[in-house]
């Protein structure tokens, strides 16, 4: 019902049969060969429409999309998905099946962990760390079984690390916050940065060597092209030509498909998700306020009111709408992608579970401040249940309900920054893609306006409601 009434109010972006959607993992050599395969695509296949949705997100995000159908194609690493899925290398294709997933090939590049230091280091290899040394990591990296922990477990370091966004490792190494720093073989930071790559002198990092995947059903309905992909791209790109790629996104500042385009001639636009203007993802991220604030009254309101009515209904409701916020957004996001695929329908959901709570909360709250002499003139003048909510009790409370409706509106504006790991745009997408490329500008084009739209609507609280709300009963 809920999906029902939402799907009423957002347009949803769906592609049509005959396209092909390539998704893109959150960093810059994920989203090239996401357009390497669409151009490739498109040089084969010059009739099919074909689609890149930049920044999905992690691991999860992806995987999530590509086994719900929402997207076709994108590439992984035979590491990352060992991990992801649990098995081995042996096992692993038949694991993919179990999951609705197909491995077609291995495009011929190794991206494996690695530890960095700035040149000036003294560290040569990685047994030389000691515990003194400030570790920083990237999430997924500290949470896989190949990750940090046994990693210092490998070479006995007891050592707490910093655990950041994978795009501001490199930032705090060079600014000296951390000493040491998970990246990637192919990173072409590497060289940007002049970086030193320890050596595994103890060989602990396995090989994560790119691979293309397909969803089952596409892979069903689509063996001619991927057999055609595949004897053009199978172990055609080395892992010099993957740092090659990534040097001329973070250094030459090139687009990821005009990157991808020196490697397959490819010259013609291929469709995404981002678009160049601000202005449309402006006005995304306006939608997505106005609609979860709107959403958030209608369900909010009734909620809070309902958890004044007795001591059980109050724990109960308050108690999971505070749980909600305990849920972190990716996570969120991964169990929404099966129900409701990738697109506006996902972020809205996921926007009025973390916009809820202050409607709720500010409603009880101001119901529960109500004097009691007010409750007992409406039970003397024999006022029906839903008449005293309507006539006493929200009129009553009204300025903690419009307070909690800011609150919710001002979150919203910050967090719909997930819209971007889901394909739906909005602001976050230009900041996600600056944090990307490393693109201060790009960042600012995103942030400086949901900053100003955040005053915006402090502005129309504090100033322009006041002027339709009475402050008489």
């Amino acid at each position: 019902m809920i999906k029902l009434f939402i799907l009423f109010f957002v347009f949803v972006h769906s592609t049509s049969a005959s396209e092909i959607t390539v998704g893109a993992k959150k960093f810059t050599e994920g989203n090239i060969t996401a357009y390497l395969i669409a151009q490739k695509i498109k040089q084969l296949f010059p009739d099919q429409k074909v689609k890149v949705l930049e920044n999905l997100g992690g691991t999860g995000v992806v995987t999530a999309a590509i086994q719900s159908g929402e997207i076709d194609l994108y590439v992984d690493y035979t590491g990352t998905l060992i991990q992801t899925f649990k098995t081995n290398q042996r096992d692993l294709d038949e694991v993919l099946i179990k999951n609705n997933i197909y491995n077609i090939f291995k495009l011929g590049f190794n991206n494996a962990n690695a530890l960095g230091v700035r040149m000036d280091s003294k560290l040569q290899k990685i047994s030389d760390i000691k515990n003194s040394h400030r570790f920083g990591v990237a999430h997924e990296f500290h949470r896989r079984t190949d990750g940090f922990f046994n990693l210092i477990k490998h070479y006995q370091i007891t050592s707490t690390p910093k655990v950041i966004d994978y795009s501001l490792l490199q930032h705090a190494l060079l600014n000296n916050k951390l000493d040491v720093i998970e990246i990637y073989t192919t990173d072409a930071k590497i060289k940007k940065y002049n970086l030193r790559v320890l050596e595994d002198d103890k060989d602990f990092f396995p090989k994560y060597e790119a691979v293309l995947l397909a969803n089952a059903n596409f892979y069903k309905k689509n063996k001619l092209l991927l057999n055609k992909l595949k004897e053009e791209l199978e172990q055609k790109i080395t892992t010099k030509d993957a740092t090659a790629l990534n040097f001329l996104v973070d250094v030459k500042g090139l687009t990821y498909a005009k990157a991808a385009a020196t490697q397959t001639g490819y010259k013609e636009r291929i469709e995404s998700n981002t678009q160049n203007s601000i202005v449309p993802h402006l006005i995304e991220h306006v939608e997505y306020l106005l609609i979860t604030v709107f959403i958030c009254i209608l369900i909010g309101v009734p909620l809070g009111v309902l958890a004044t009515k007795s001591l059980f209904a109050e724990r109960i409701i308050l108690s999971i709408i505070s749980i909600f916020q305990t849920i972190p957004s990716l996570a969120l996001l991964v169990f929404l992608i099966p129900l409701f695929g990738l697109g506006k329908v996902t972020t809205i959901f996921a926007l009025c579970f973390y916009g809820l709570l202050p409607i709720v909360k500010n409603t009880h709250t101001g119901i529960k401040q109500i004097s009691k002499e007010f409750l007992e003139y409406s039970e003397l003048i024999s006022m029906k249940p839903l008449q005293k909510v309507l006539i006493v009790e929200l009129p009553l409370a009204k300025h903690l309900i419009i307070s909690g409706v800011k609150l919710t509106a001002i979150y919203t504006i910050g967090i719909t920054v997930i819209a971007a790991f889901v394909g739906a745009g909005g602001l976050g997408t230009l900041i996600v893609t600056g944090l990307a490329l490393n693109d201060t500008n790009l960042i600012l084009l995103g942030a400086v306006p949901s900053a100003l739209l955040a005053l915006l609507v402090e502005f129309v609280f504090q100033k322009i409601i006041p002027l339709f709300v009475s402050e008489r009963f």
